[in-house]
């Protein structure tokens, strides 16, 4: 049983499913209250977890969906709060690829049938610039996510990235799933991948000017992601714990849930 709420500001396409999945096994669906995916959808079963008095854990986007967050920003019981981070141009390709190849987001959501370059270009805010500072210098407050991030942005990111009790990167999933586990007092888990894509061009698959101008149009979440390493490698070394130990007692999973694409694919 969890003691504090769980606050889990999941930036897209950072294994945030994954995770997700995880702490729902190790604690139970009553225990675990994700924001809805997508707007238009019944929100009554989360507000009715939201007033709750016993301990949650909240997951969602803090991209969307603000009325909720202000919601459950208002309970009161003592919370810890983590994020995944992820090589922004890594999670940038990543999040093209899901978004217009997922057949849930097409049918559900909305058409993505942007070319790369044109995703570029274009203010969809799920393709404009720096989205991971963004979600972390409001954490769920309203912002129109199609304005180009500020340098406030960037600072109001950093200190509340310095506020987190618990930073995962996705190039140290494991790791970080076993440092999770024992920073909440968790059984190893048993890692199970959930919502991968499917194969795709990795950025040295891309053209070069592409990835570049990628590059450009996240340069703060370039900057961040630097700074969530070390933050990672203080708090790695901060546990005091041997992680080749933990490695060694963790199970992975041999089933990975795939994204279902379009059928044209």
């Amino acid at each position: 049983m969890i003691k504090t709420d769980i606050f889990f500001y999941h930036i897209m396409k950072t294994a945030g499913t994954s995770i997700v999945r995880l702490m729902e096994d190790q604690y139970g669906s009553e225990y675990t209250n994700a924001l809805p995916t997508h707007e238009g959808t019944d929100e009554s079963l989360f507000l009715k977890k939201a007033k709750s008095n016993h301990p949650l854990i909240i997951s969602g986007h803090p991209d969307h969906l603000f009325h909720l967050w202000e919601t459950v920003h208002c309970r009161t019981l003592p919370r810890f709060t983590m994020t995944f981070f992820r090589n922004p141009i890594d999670r940038y390709i990543s999040c093209y690829y899901f978004l217009s190849r997922s057949k849930f987001v097409n049918t559900h959501v909305a058409s993505y049938n942007l070319s790369f370059e044109e995703a570029i270009k274009s203010n969809n805010p799920k393709f404009s610039d720096n989205i991971i500072t963004k979600a972390l210098a409001s954490l769920g407050s309203y912002r129109d996510y199609t304005t180009p991030a500020t340098p406030d942005d960037f600072k109001h990111a950093i200190e509340n990235l310095k506020k987190m009790n618990f930073i995962g990167i996705v190039e140290e999933f494991n790791i970080s799933c076993a440092l999770l586990a024992h920073m909440l007092n968790m059984k190893l888990p048993t890692l199970t991948k959930w919502n991968v894509n499917e194969k795709y061009p990795s950025k040295h698959d891309l053209d070069r000017k592409l990835v570049q101008r990628v590059q450009m149009k996240n340069i703060y979440d370039l900057q961040l992601f630097d700074i969530a390493l070390q933050i990672f490698d203080v708090q790695r070394a901060q546990t005091g714990i041997d992680t080749t130990t933990l490695l060694a007692n963790m199970k992975e999973s041999q089933t990975v849930y795939i994204v279902k694409q379009h059928e044209d694919h």
